[in-house]
């Protein structure tokens, strides 16, 4: 294993655009601000992103029970919560292996087919704590399906994802696509922002309204049950010149004065969602949210991508728009024993929170079968 903290004289041999130099100057630069980052190889051809993310957790017990953790754990576990935070002093630092901005296994890079299982171990584990010497934790996002020696496997919220069909010229083929229901709704959602202006944005357009970016951007982030890292509008703007052509945002107007954007970056054949940003006051009056996920099936089917990868949260109107769930964990290991006991016990009592999927094609989706080896394939789309 080798810790690349510098990307110095150092270029992956690799078409995705997420372990291009660009992409990961950009990633690497934003989240130093907030902590060290850099590339795990763990073989000779197999990278993936790190970040060492100082958690503080002081004040949980207070907010437990309206949170995301009290859904998964339930009221049973407030003293298991409270337990495993009082012996960490109320923060812990966390090594987290994977990219935090983009679910599923494209956060690992190789050009062979290696599982992950058989380079992520408990030697691995050692390694890794010798060397970041003051990490109380490793977690491992969307390893593998695989459990791996040593570590606590912990099912999580779904990867939301579309198969993109191949016959869907435009976005009236979708939407032919679906069940008279659904298709109503969806017209009814776009027929609310006939009096929006839809524009695409430039990286100096970007900088321009960056506050405004910024304020749309902690609206959704605020609303969110579970934060780690705020990201940054530099970020976008970032990508948006490294990548014109690949890197899309979108922003929605009313009046002048923007009130929703959405990102999306076209890696190969697979689309993935970033940021988004919206104004909640306007979301009932003009559909929002439901136009942002509409306008990212419409540029995935003009760019002609296989997958639109959604990411996690929000299943159901996502499931909505025909995304399919895919299944997603993540590995968990203390450096401190007492602390693994303490979550071992912890675990037996999650649950993943219920949702209802939807099922809005007049013919069932396509499960992506295609796509089930992604959590336990390096190479996969």
């Amino acid at each position: 294993m080798k810790i690349h903290t510098s990307l110095k004289g150092f270029t992956l041999d690799s078409p995705s655009l997420l372990f291009n130099n660009s992409f990961l100057a950009a990633y690497f630069e934003h989240f130093n601000e907030f902590t060290s980052s850099g590339l795990l190889e763990l073989s000779n051809d197999v990278f993936v992103p790190f970040q060492l993310i100082n958690q503080d957790f002081s004040g949980i017990s207070k907010t437990y029970k309206n949170s995301f953790i009290h859904k998964c754990f339930g009221k049973s576990a407030i003293s298991l919560v409270e337990q495993l935070i009082s012996s960490s002093d109320k923060s812990m630092k966390i090594l987290l292996v994977g990219n935090i901005f983009i679910t599923g296994s494209a956060g690992f890079c190789s050009n062979t087919k290696v599982k992950n299982a058989e380079l992520v171990n408990k030697d691995l584990c050692k390694k890794l704590f010798k060397h970041f010497k003051d990490c109380d934790m490793i977690l491992l996002k969307d390893c593998c399906s695989d459990k791996i020696d040593g570590f606590v496997q912990i099912p999580v919220l779904p990867e939301m994802s579309l198969a993109i069909h191949s016959e869907w010229e435009s976005l009236n083929d979708y939407l032919k696509a679906l069940s008279s229901k659904y298709r109503v709704r969806m017209n009814s959602a776009l027929s609310k922002i006939k009096g929006l202006e839809i524009q695409s944005f430039t990286p100096d357009e970007i900088e321009t309204h960056i506050s405004d970016f910024e304020a749309l951007f902690m609206q959704v982030y605020e609303r969110a049950e579970y934060k780690i890292i705020p990201a940054k509008i530099n970020f976008l703007v970032k990508l948006k010149k490294h990548f014109p052509e690949n890197f899309h945002v979108n922003v929605w107007k009313k009046d002048g004065k923007i009130v929703a954007f959405n990102s999306l970056l076209i890696d190969e054949q697979k689309a993935h969602a970033m940021m988004i940003g919206m104004d909640y006051s306007c979301n009932d009056t003009y559909k929002l949210y439901q136009n942002i996920l509409i306008n990212l099936i419409d540029s995935s089917i003009h760019h002609k991508v296989k997958l639109l990868n959604f990411g996690r949260t929000a299943m159901e109107i996502k499931s909505a728009v025909g995304a399919e769930p895919v299944d997603s964990f993540v590995n968990v290991r203390f450096r401190s024993k007492t602390h693994q006991l303490i979550f071992k016990k912890l675990i037996q009592s999650y649950t993943i929170p219920e949702w209802v999927q939807r099922k809005p094609f007049k013919i069932p989706a396509d499960h992506l079968s295609h796509y089930e080896g992604s959590f336990q394939a390096v190479d996969s789309l």
